[in-house]
């Protein structure tokens, strides 16, 4: 009964995540709709038109999309990740064990792979390692195995709030409604006073129970989740900040010349 149950948890897992994929779908061809109907009419495109090569036009309007999809997904999984996130940060040594909403890692994991399916062709080395490890085998090995309502609380600042309000301003700059100077400082804003804090939060939570003896998973398993998503969130931490580093640098610099 036991082998049971946990196959048609299984099943349902991969369920949500082909319905996901299928909503995702469905949304990219909505925006491209709105894009054909609305965007592409406007002054902005025709002035974007004469700046770049057809070649370059057709990556920013696949990345434009992108960003929208992601800004939805996004806040999707804000959605249904806010319970646990209050859960855990009242009751943190109940944090790892018990049943818990799979639909929020599901939905990352659709999203990751909508990605691959959409962008494949423009993704570059770090964002097949991204996916390849953090997204697919941290994702899977998290949906399969573990259980916990820290899963959700870790990917609320994963891939919910922060995650929002970044690809949020990411679309915003594609469509011509912020500049990208202010789109680059809310990015470094949230990744090192909402993401990353969030996250290295979850991971100690996670460690004190593991030490505690609060859990219940394979201590090694435990481990190296919480390494890869501590490594994720230090990693790109750091990235947004030298970028912003650097632009603000170039932008003086133009500035003063």
């Amino acid at each position: 009964m036991i082998i049971k149950d946990i196959l048609i948890e299984q099943v349902i897992n991969m369920a949500y995540i082909l319905m996901i994929f299928g909503f995702l779908y469905l949304a990219d061809k909505l925006i491209l709709l709105f894009d054909t109907k609305v965007y592409y009419k406007s002054k902005t495109y025709a002035k974007l038109k004469n700046t770049i090569s057809i070649e370059r036009l057709e990556i920013k309007n696949i990345e434009r999309r992108w960003y929208f999809i992601h800004t939805l997904s996004n806040l999707f999984i804000t959605i249904k990740c806010f319970h646990d996130v209050v859960f855990v940060l009242f009751n943190p040594l109940k944090a790892v064990d018990g049943e818990f909403n799979t639909i929020s890692i599901a939905t990352a994991i659709a999203l990751h792979l909508y990605h691959v399916y959409m962008c494949k062709k423009n993704m570059d080395i770090i964002d097949w390692i991204h996916h390849i490890l953090n997204a697919f085998l941290v994702g899977f090995t998290t949906l399969f195995y573990y259980k916990g309502r820290l899963v959700n609380f870790i990917n609320f600042f994963i891939c919910g709030l922060p995650g929002g309000l970044d690809y949020l301003c990411l679309t915003l700059n594609k469509y011509g409604l912020m500049s990208r100077f202010v789109e680059k400082r809310i990015n470094v804003f949230q990744n090192n006073w909402i993401r990353s804090p969030g996250i290295l939060t979850g991971c100690v939570i996670g460690y004190i129970n593991f030490v505690t003896n609060k859990s219940n998973h394979n201590p090694i398993v435990m481990f190296l989740l919480l390494l890869f998503n501590a490594g994720n969130c230090i990693y790109f931490a750091e990235r947004v900040t030298i970028n912003y580093g650097y632009y603000k640098k170039n932008k003086e610099v133009n500035k003063i010349i």
